[in-house]
């Protein structure tokens, strides 16, 4: 099976990608709910292609009716291939993007940001009782572990982090809660997506890759 980077709306090249392989799973950011709507109606087989969420997706869309979509986190097998996936991240241009206080009155089309972007509290503490429980060999995320996002963007992530009033240095709530699962157990594959570059490490025992946009990895 294949993994893809994240999409943003590129539906018919994630198509392209995908159409002929026997199975995939998307990273996240596959796009807003026009993408999803043509996901929803393709000739993909939904029990062996799967997309997980970033924080570019439309969060209220995404329920048990939608058969493409892994769920927040949790236990994911496709094709033989078990894994572990965790959803979310932070959108750190949120304030340039249309939520949830202004899209009320308007087509929920409009909308480019949710509140939930991220898992909550107590989804974080379900996820991590389940994790340390199955200690999966391969774990794919939409973000990383905060001690893993220094390697491979260097400066450039806190200048940006700077640059939209976060400040230098900062890592949001997801990465700081894959971080606490690293730190408490090492699988043997971590794949994410989320900062459009590409990486591959070897730490500690585990081996992280980031996908770049529709950038592909296969095991």
């Amino acid at each position: 099976m294949i993994f893809v980077g994240d999409t943003h709306g590129k539906y018919y090249e994630y198509y392209d990608i995908v159409k002929n392989e026997k199975a995939s799973l998307q990273l996240g950011d596959f796009g807003f709910q026009n993408s999803w709507n043509k996901l929803m109606y393709s000739d993909l087989n939904h029990e062996m292609h799967k997309v997980g969420q970033g924080n570019h997706d439309p969060h209220e869309f995404l329920t048990k009716d939608m058969p493409y979509w892994t769920g927040r986190f949790g236990k994911l097998s496709i094709d033989k291939n078990d894994m572990y996936w965790i959803g979310g991240a932070l959108s750190i241009d949120l304030v340039y993007r249309v939520g949830d206080w202004l899209s009320r009155e308007r087509n929920p089309m409009y909308k480019t940001w949710w509140s939930n972007e991220q898992l909550d509290l107590f989804e974080m503490e379900a996820c991590k009782k389940e994790f340390l429980q199955e200690k999966p060999r391969i774990v794919v995320s939409h973000t990383c572990p905060s001690t893993i996002i220094p390697l491979f963007n260097n400066n450039k992530s806190g200048n940006i982090m700077d640059h939209y009033g976060w400040g230098h240095g900062y890592n949001d709530m997801t990465s700081q809660f894959l971080q606490i699962l690293l730190e408490q157990y090492q699988p043997e594959l971590w794949l994410f997506g989320h900062f459009h570059n590409n990486f591959e490490s070897t730490i500690n025992g585990t081996k992280f890759i980031c996908l770049g946009e529709l950038q592909t990895y296969k095991i």
